[in-house]
């Protein structure tokens, strides 16, 4: 394939098979919205958004944004590695589900938009991970609780590289925790 022709930015989320069609639910009404202001939340939805604290961020996104690209989905298996989004260092194995979104429509804006509500809103409404090689949301998201690993991993790092020379500016950031500017979702 020519990835020259098919310019497209991706996020990744990634959820515990248990969470898969909760999920799913919850990233279609988010994205009709996004696409039809007038668009009904279901009872669950609405009770979820409202739950983060994230209603005026969601009506911020109304109306903003129509998702082009088919939402796909795939299947990954537990690793025993310490970061990855499938990850079940010191957990039961389970299967995890990704979610992609991906648009082709430039600029990103809109979509990183919503895709930074998603991001926010489904880490703890379903203990999603997100993909770290795909878009990113520039705040972050909580890693701790989301990556039993990480700890281990820092610890690696600094045995290893104790001076950061293997590290850019987003591992600085999302791994080692310097100060995030805050969430897409709340209120006020």
């Amino acid at each position: 394939m020519r990835h020259d022709l098919f310019r497209h930015l991706e996020m990744e989320v990634f959820v515990p098979r248990g969470q898969l069609a909760s999920a799913l639910d919850f990233v279609r009404e988010i994205l009709k919205a996004a696409d039809d202001r007038g668009h009904a939340l279901s009872p669950e939805t609405r009770s979820r958004i409202e739950s983060l604290g994230a209603v005026a961020g969601l009506d911020a996104l109304r109306g903003s944004y129509v998702h082009h690209y088919p939402i796909c989905v795939r299947r990954v298996r537990p690793d025993d590695t310490l970061i990855s989004m499938a990850s079940c260092d010191g957990l039961p194995a389970r299967d995890w589900y990704a979610i992609s979104l991906i648009t082709l429509t430039r600029p990103y804006a809109r979509f990183e938009r919503v895709a930074a509500f998603l991001a926010d809103a489904m880490s703890p409404l379903f203990g999603a991970r997100l993909h770290w090689g795909k878009w990113f949301p520039p705040d972050g998201v909580e890693v701790e609780d989301r990556y039993p690993g990480v700890s281990e991993f820092r610890r690696v790092c600094e045995a290893c590289d104790p001076h950061g020379v293997f590290r850019n500016a987003f591992v600085r950031e999302v791994l080692f925790g310097s100060e995030r500017s805050g969430s897409a979702l709340k209120d006020g």
